[in-house]
C-alpha cells in the first residue's frame, strides 16, 4: 500500500496573465458563461436504440458521429464510424454510445462509454463505467 508520505508532490506553478500562451482565447466573461449553458433534455444509449429502431439508431449515429469528428478533427484522434459501429453490434461488447439532446431536440453532445471489471485486495470484484475514445 502507498502511503501519504511516500508521495512526492511539486509545488504548483502560479502563472501571471502575461506568462500565458497567445495563442489561448482570452477567457470568456460571467456574462458568456451563463448564456452559454444548454440544458440536457434527453440521454439515449445507441446500443439499445439499435435493436429496437434501427431507422432511428441510424440518424442518430450519424449526427453523432459528426460531432465526434469536429470534436476530434485528426482522424488519428478518433476510431473510425465502422469500428464504433462494430462495437455497438457485438453482442459480448459493453460499449455504448449515449447521445444527449437539448430541448429542441437537437443533438449537443455524446460520450462513448465501456465497462471495466476491477478486483480490490480481498478479491471482490466490481464493474464501473469509464469513458473511452
Amino acid at each position: 500500500m502507498l502511503k501519504l508520505d511516500q508521495l512526492a508532490i511539486a509545488e504548483p506553478t502560479i502563472l501571471q496573465k502575461e506568462q500565458f500562451p497567445p495563442h489561448l482565447p482570452p477567457a470568456p466573461s460571467e456574462a458568456e458563461v451563463i448564456t452559454s449553458k444548454t440544458q440536457i433534455e434527453q440521454t439515449i444509449g445507441l446500443r439499445s436504440l439499435l435493436r429496437t429502431d434501427p431507422k432511428l439508431f441510424e440518424r442518430h449515429f450519424h449526427r453523432a458521429f459528426d460531432l465526434y469528428c469536429r470534436a476530434f478533427p485528426d482522424p488519428s484522434e478518433r476510431e473510425p464510424q465502422e469500428v464504433l459501429r462494430g462495437y455497438l453490434e457485438d453482442p459480448t461488447s459493453e460499449f455504448n454510445i449515449y447521445v444527449m439532446f437539448n430541448r429542441d431536440g437537437e443533438l449537443i453532445a455524446g460520450r462513448n462509454v465501456g465497462v471495466r471489471q476491477a478486483q480490490l485486495p480481498s478479491g471482490e470484484t466490481f464493474r464501473f463505467a469509464v469513458g473511452e475514445h
